[in-house]
């Protein structure tokens, strides 16, 4: 099955603007985000949540910006639908219990609303220039927006579509947690991470010093991970007390995930072309794993204990085995993989590449024959 997509020329570097393809493979999901700079080919923005999956529905979504859609893949049938958005979408958001998508379109300023079930839009969301991270609380069915060079924070509720704006700073990342009905905001040039209370939209900071990149959240164990390219660390803050420890990585850390079934954290090292595996209950570095050239993305699969690695120039993806912290296996990845997502039900990432710098149009393959390493 082949899925064509109309691409420019882009560059393939570690930025927050490109175009991509589609490919899938034989997954919790991670990608390195990017400073906000602009691609001297087409100024196109990119999210680290341009491509999600729904656990409710075994859908994958991604964004294609340039047509103005988001394509729709049942992971179980490879079967591919598309959903017109608004202009320009750059991110999604998926709202586990209400079974809701919403996509934030940096073209129209607006957020998208698409019924999980139907795959139909029912609602269309203003909330201003150049929208960029999106998150959802599912406790509370709200949805936090943020917008690119700006300090305002859109609220969505979800039961009636209305908004509010509060000033919370720059947020190029934004985490939602649940079960302490908290919202983290991530500057990458901000100096603290923003503590919103999802009750009260009451503000706190915790510090973290300069050139933070990314964010993942340990509900269960209640800390957060904070990657700092600029001393190549991984940030631990408990959240309750907001004090906090700092392991050492490689260089780069520009992505980081949990797996919760074994207690192991997944930091990708852009810079140093490697994984560091970090115990999250002793907090200390068990393994430093060589990858593919330019590491980005990650994606877990936490039932088979499998970890797989984007390597953006490379154009490969490392299946990491949990048990052994070993490099298994590498595979094709197409063009530049940049960002996973992971099926829950079937096993199956999905992967966006850059596609063919000099092409016009890429094409995206479904079904390849890529099965992780036994």
């Amino acid at each position: 099955m082949t899925l064509r997509l109309r691409r420019n020329s882009r560059s393939a570097s570690l930025s927050r603007f490109a175009s991509f393809s589609l490919i899938m493979m034989f997954g919790i999901a991670a990608v390195c985000t990017a400073r906000a700079e602009v691609s001297e080919a087409r100024g196109e923005l990119i999210s680290p949540n341009s491509i999600v999956a729904n656990s409710v529905t075994g859908k994958i979504y991604a964004v294609d910006s340039k047509n103005g859609v988001v394509t729709v893949i049942t992971a179980a049938s490879d079967s591919v639908a598309t959903i017109k958005v608004g202009d320009a979408p750059v991110s999604i958001a998926i709202n586990g219990a209400t079974n809701t998508v919403y996509v934030a379109n940096e073209g129209s300023g607006t957020v998208t609303v698409i019924d999980g079930a139907t795959d139909s839009p029912k609602a269309t969301i203003q909330v201003g220039a150049r929208p960029y991270s999106i998150a959802t609380n599912a406790g509370t069915n709200k949805i936090y927006v943020s917008n690119t060079f700006s300090n305002q924070i859109t609220i969505i509720d979800g039961a009636t579509n209305a908004t509010s704006k509060i000033k919370a700073g720059s947020a190029d990342v934004i985490a939602a947690d649940a079960k302490a009905n908290k919202i983290y905001l991530l500057g990458y040039e901000g100096t603290n991470l923003t503590v919103l209370d999802g009750a009260t939209n009451a503000m706190s900071k915790i510090q973290t010093g300069g050139h933070v990149w990314s964010l993942a959240i340990d509900e269960g164990a209640g800390k957060l991970y904070v990657t700092h390219v600029g001393n190549d660390s991984l940030q631990v803050i408990d959240i309750a007390t907001g004090g906090s420890t700092s392991i050492k990585t490689g260089a780069f850390p520009c992505a980081v995930a949990l797996n919760p079934a074994t207690g192991k954290i997944y930091v990708v090292d852009n810079g140093s072309d490697n994984v560091t595996v970090i115990d999250s209950r002793k907090n200390t570095v068990i393994a430093t794993l060589k990858v593919g050239v330019r590491p980005q993305a990650l994606a877990i699969d936490a039932k088979a204990d499998k970890i797989y690695v984007g390597n953006t120039h490379g154009s490969t993806v490392t299946v990491i085995d949990g048990k052994s912290n070993s490099v298994v296996e590498t595979l094709a990845g197409g063009l530049h993989p940049y960002a996973l997502a992971v099926d829950a039900g079937t096993g199956k990432v999905y992967a966006k590449d850059f596609g063919d710098p000099n092409a016009t149009e890429t094409s995206a393959r479904l079904g390849l024959d890529l099965k992780p390493a036994k």
